[in-house]
């Protein structure tokens, strides 16, 4: 009698998922406006006024308003002036019978009439003495108007995704243990 024993061994199986880590980093939102910087600039040209009308005038150049107004006033002058002279020379003339013989009334007015004819100053004065008026008018105005920038970052945080490893363990083949009876007449 011969018996026979056969066996089959137990096997297990493994199935083995890798784990996984999935990170993914969004970018950011990043807006900047630059500061700006604008110049005004606003003007009005110069001109520069010179009046002479002084110095044409006391060199002789006046324009007809001027001219008639300063001649009305040194004619009134004068008029008053001789006016003045000639009531002296009548006042005089009415007393003349208290003169005496010392004088002539009539003398001392003909030689009072030459010396204020001679009388008159003579002088070397260099025109004009006056000098020109000067006005300058014109502006200029230079305005800065800054534009404030801003920055702004708006983060974008990273999304981040794990899945563990797996390991699945199996049976692949059971285990077995088989007997067999061999006949060795047959």
């Amino acid at each position: 009698m011969s018996l026979q024993i056969r066996t089959t061994p137990f096997i297990l199986g493994m199935r083995s998922v890798p784990g996984a880590l999935e990170i993914r980093q969004p970018r950011g939102e990043f807006k900047m406006k630059q500061q700006k910087i604008k110049m005004v600039v606003e003007q009005e040209l110069p001109k520069v006024l010179i009046d002479q009308s002084r110095c044409f005038a006391e060199c002789g150049i006046k324009n007809p308003e001027e001219m008639t107004r300063d001649s009305a006033n040194l004619a009134r002058q004068r008029a008053l002036e001789y006016t003045g002279r000639m009531a002296e020379e009548g006042d005089r003339l009415a007393r003349i019978e208290q003169s005496g013989p010392k004088g002539s009334i009539i003398g001392e007015l003909a030689l009072e009439r030459i010396e204020l004819a001679n009388s008159a100053e003579r002088n070397i004065a260099f025109i004009p003495q006056s000098r020109p008026e000067f006005e300058v008018t014109g502006s200029l105005s230079i305005d800065w108007q800054i534009e404030k920038g801003f920055i702004e970052y708006i983060p974008r945080y990273p999304q981040i995704s794990y899945r563990p490893s797996q390991l699945e363990i199996y049976v692949q083949q059971y285990g077995k243990i088989e007997f067999h009876y061999l006949d060795e007449k047959a």
